[in-house]
């Protein structure tokens, strides 16, 4: 090698040398401990200074903001000219519809199939549904007559293979809707005809155990908990119809 050839080739080394030691220099180091040996005095920790890895934003995954949320839901069911207007489960297979037409329907296998157990045709509307148990089921509504409008609870205490008669809560110009209880003795319906609700607090089993309260409870909202039922209204407090 000539001394020209060799000088150059000690200067890359040396600037290759600098380079390197500069870009450590600036780096952040941080202690890292890949294990503690014990010795007689204690125990001695095996270290070394490395620089920390920053991730790389451009290769992280990016969210679409503009993207719609993920779909879940998957058709179960489909029962032609059907009309439900309330949903009630008491078991992750075992579930009651109220619909038009004085219909109430029952799957038994998580809503896959439905099968008619209450079909009283029209002028039934039944738009509620409640469940105190696996076998005790309550259903709600009105008859819509040329004349009146009565409304009208149905009890079935074998999970829908036989229901009650016609109990009539309210005798003219009702529309129950739904019906709720927080536990076996305290309920309440909606009445959104006449701007009322019913409540029981001894299980509404007959037409007297009902009685009306609160009137004008329109845009409202019903809720119920093992405590109490609560009617929500945008103008007025929370209402309890059970003790809380």
């Amino acid at each position: 090698m000539t001394p020209s050839r060799f000088a150059q080739t000690a200067f890359l080394l040396t600037a290759l040398f600098v380079v390197s030691a500069t870009a450590q220099d600036s780096a952040i180091l941080v202690p890292q401990v890949s294990r503690t040996v014990p010795v007689s005095t204690g125990a001695r920790a095996l270290t070394a200074e490395r620089p920390i890895s920053v991730p790389d934003p451009e290769t992280q995954p990016r969210q679409n903001p503009s993207a719609p949320p993920t779909n879940n839901w998957k058709l179960l069911a489909t029962l032609p000219g059907t009309i439900i207007h309330d949903l009630v489960f008491v078991s992750a297979t075992v579930g009651y519809a109220a619909a038009e037409g004085g219909q109430v329907w029952k799957t038994t296998n998580g809503g896959k199939n439905w099968t008619m157990v209450l079909n009283l045709g029209y002028p039934y509307y039944f738009y509620g549904v409640a469940a105190l148990s696996g076998k005790i089921i309550a259903v709600t509504g009105f008859l819509d007559t040329s004349t009146s409008q009565p409304g009208i609870l149905r009890w079935s205490q074998d999970g829908g293979t036989t229901w009650s008669s016609d109990i009539t809560i309210t005798t003219n110009n009702s529309r129950l809707q739904r019906i709720r209880f927080a536990n076996a003795k305290d309920g309440l319906i909606f009445d959104l005809a006449d701007g009322s609700a019913q409540y029981t607090t001894d299980g509404g089993a007959t037409a007297s155990d009902w009685t009306t309260v609160v009137n004008n409870p329109m845009e409202a909202g019903l809720a119920c908990s093992s405590a109490c039922c609560r009617i929500f209204m945008p103008a007025r407090p929370a209402l309890t119809s059970a003790p809380a």
